[in-house]
């Protein structure tokens, strides 16, 4: 079985993980080491860092901070790889934690400023959350009907 490099605990913010980053920046310390070929295990976050809950209300969609979100595992360094040099990843699997197999979506609908790239204010707000193991789209916003999801 591969090594799991990067760890994550979902009940923790991703705040208090120090494998986890929220920008690309090479003063940004490599967390990990690996050999061209290793096969190992990240986990990661959400891009909200766990921000949205799976509660069934849309408070969390609505109330997030688009300013600091993005949340990522790593970085992780490749031994011998340089600057510049292509690098080829195979996934060899990807999926939700068991314990926490959904998943969700926001749909914004904001009045944008053009000096500045966030919503000013937000005219409607909604949420469903995706159970991963029946593939329905489901939730309290999506009243009468479930979507059918790859």
């Amino acid at each position: 079985m591969a090594d799991t490099l990067i760890k994550v605990d979902l009940s923790q913010s991703a705040y208090e993980n120090d494998m986890i980053h929220n920008r690309w920046h090479p003063d940004i310390p490599m967390v990990a080491t690996v050999k061209p070929g290793d096969e190992f295990i990240v986990e990661c976050y959400d891009w909200t860092g766990g921000f949205i809950k799976n509660d069934e209300s849309a408070t969390d969609v609505r109330d997030i901070d688009l300013s600091i979100v993005h949340f990522l595992s790593g970085p992780i360094e490749i031994e011998g790889a340089e600057p510049g040099d292509l690098l080829v990843v195979d996934f060899l699997d990807i999926g939700a934690f068991p314990h926490n197999a959904w998943g969700f979506n926001g749909f914004f609908s904001k009045i944008i400023s053009i000096t500045w790239w966030f919503s000013v204010g937000f005219k409607a707000i909604t949420a469903s959350a995706q159970n991963f193991r029946t593939l329905v789209a489901t939730g309290s916003t999506l009243t009468g009907t479930s979507l059918k999801t790859l």
